[in-house]
């Protein structure tokens, strides 16, 4: 019976870490989840460590690190695409101030953590709670938006 819930929800066998970084780690077929990393001023922060259950996790630490520690850089590379779908769904402009009407949630790390393989950023929307806006990198580029809600 055991096996059969293991097959259903998708649990491993591999055993949760708890990383001096990324605190309580669940290994999940392919990937690791985090759901509540607190770094600088960002909490509660659904990070996603996209390694298998042998890979280091030091290239994925030090990706988060400088995501969120020069997040205004990154803001700078989505603001286009992210302000195109924003302004389709609430038929108002983003705020100069990004953060006025953005909370960031989540971050999916890139393979080895290398910009240049893919990765994705979210953001819950302030003014439209229902709605959280994910962009997704490819080569370091913003490629495209989602909004889910």
């Amino acid at each position: 019976m055991k096996n059969f819930f293991k097959k259903l929800f998708k649990l491993s066998n591999v055993p949760d870490v708890d990383h001096p970084f990324f605190g309580k780690m669940l290994y999940a077929e392919g990937y690791w989840e985090v759901s509540e990393l607190t770094f600088n001023q960002y909490s509660n922060l659904g990070i996603t460590v996209n390694a298998s259950e042998n890979d280091p996790f030091e290239p994925h630490e030090n990706f988060t690190k400088s995501i969120l520690s020069n997040l205004d850089e990154t803001i700078q590379k989505l603001k286009p695409k992210i302000s195109k779908e924003f302004e389709s769904f609430l038929q108002k402009p983003v705020p100069d101030n990004f953060f006025d009407e953005f909370t960031l949630v989540g971050l999916s790390t890139p393979e080895n953590g290398d910009t240049n393989n893919d990765w994705e950023i979210s953001f819950d929307c302030k003014s439209d709670q229902n709605h959280m806006f994910t962009v997704y990198f490819e080569n370091g580029v913003a490629s495209e938006v989602s909004v889910d809600g």
